[in-house]
């Protein structure tokens, strides 16, 4: 929760430093257009109820959750959590994550993922399985070595799916 008079500031802090946060600003009506445009997530006009600021908190929550076999993963633009630790992604490990999400079971073409990344055709490169196999690891540090099988496959001669 941020008060909308200090909202430029905070986002574009937030920006420089590379933290995604989602921000709630609340005041006044005259606040509204310059906390959207500035780019808060959602706005909260005066006189508002913590009730109200807790049910619209648990928006953003709850949309950042994932369920692989059971086990809650967090996931933000520069960070992935789980009760059993967090892990900082890349920019381009949070593209593929989101995209395999996205598309949850069913196999992700190598040359989609790649495309998400980079926005042209990747031929034969191997940066998205660079990129896979370093997420791999990161997941396996916030996963229970039980639940692991199922985090993301390698679809063989194809691309990926995650379970």
């Amino acid at each position: 929760m941020l008060p909308a008079e200090n909202i430029e500031s905070f986002l574009y802090e937030e920006a420089r430093l590379r933290i995604s946060l989602p921000v709630i600003a609340y005041g006044k009506d005259i606040f509204l257009k310059t906390a959207f445009l500035s780019g808060c997530e959602d706005f909260l006009k005066d006189p508002w109820s913590p009730e109200e600021m807790i049910i619209r908190s648990l928006r953003f929550i709850n949309n950042r959750k994932i369920d692989i076999l059971g086990v809650f993963l967090y996931l933000s633009p520069t960070c992935i959590s789980s009760d059993h630790g967090s892990q900082n992604i890349s920019v381009q490990e949070y593209t593929i994550l989101k995209v395999l999400i996205q598309n949850r079971g069913t196999v992700v073409p190598r040359e989609a993922l790649y495309y998400a990344l980079w926005g042209k055709p990747g031929g034969d490169s191997r940066v998205v399985d660079m990129h896979i196999s370093s997420l791999r690891k990161k997941i396996k540090s916030l996963v229970p070595e039980s639940k692991l099988k199922g985090t993301i496959k390698t679809a063989r001669k194809s691309g990926y799916i995650i379970g």
